[in-house]
């Protein structure tokens, strides 16, 4: 069973109210999800908001980090499946591991390597390389989006993007965000 990950409590949404976020309210929070949107162990389906077609957050040994089209096979065998093994309530973050037969990489950003799968520690995700921050923004037409934040302090706020230049770590931004190229739907598989 899957549920998408496409809703916000109301204290959620009363804190980012708060803090001028934009974020909208659609309905309260599912018992399975926490205090957090991520559910500690829960394992995620990453598909981009851009493009025609259902594209998700894909990972193999052959090809590397890359969007490749959503598909059951592709998920069950590993290659878009993401486990969050370590989450943070206080930023809503996750460190996402890739579930790929032989990888043990986690999506990883840094200003020095860009965007990959690097091998899964507790340093990386507490200092924010491994650590996704789940934000919710209103888009120009009126819609919600989701958008994952790199956690890395003290460096320009970086935003999982998708475009005609691939998937990548880029800065996070307006323009990019309302091209949907920020923008995401996360999928949680029971």
């Amino acid at each position: 069973m899957r549920s998408t990950l496409h809703r916000l409590g109301s204290a959620a949404a009363a804190i980012g109210l708060a803090a001028g976020l934009g974020v909208i309210s659609t309905g309260s929070a599912q018992a399975d999800v926490g205090p957090g949107w991520w559910t500690q162990n829960g394992s995620y389906q990453i598909s981009s908001d851009w493009g025609t077609s259902a594209n998700c957050l894909d990972n193999s040994s052959q090809y590397g980090l890359r969007m490749y089209p959503c598909n059951a096979p592709s998920y069950n065998n590993g290659y878009q499946k993401w486990k969050a093994i370590n989450t943070d309530d206080v930023t809503d973050g996750a460190q996402l591991q890739s579930q790929a037969p032989g990888s043990n990489g986690c999506l990883d950003w840094s200003p020095q390597y860009g965007l990959r799968t690097y091998s899964c520690n507790w340093s990386s995700f507490i200092n924010g390389y491994q650590n996704w921050e789940v934000w919710f923004r209103t888009d120009s037409s009126g819609g919600q989006e989701i958008v994952l934040k790199n956690g890395l302090p003290n460096s320009p706020s970086i935003c999982l993007d998708n475009s005609q230049y691939g998937v990548r770590g880029y800065a996070c931004n307006g323009a990019s965000q309302d091209a949907f190229y920020q923008g995401w739907q996360l999928q949680e598989w029971n």
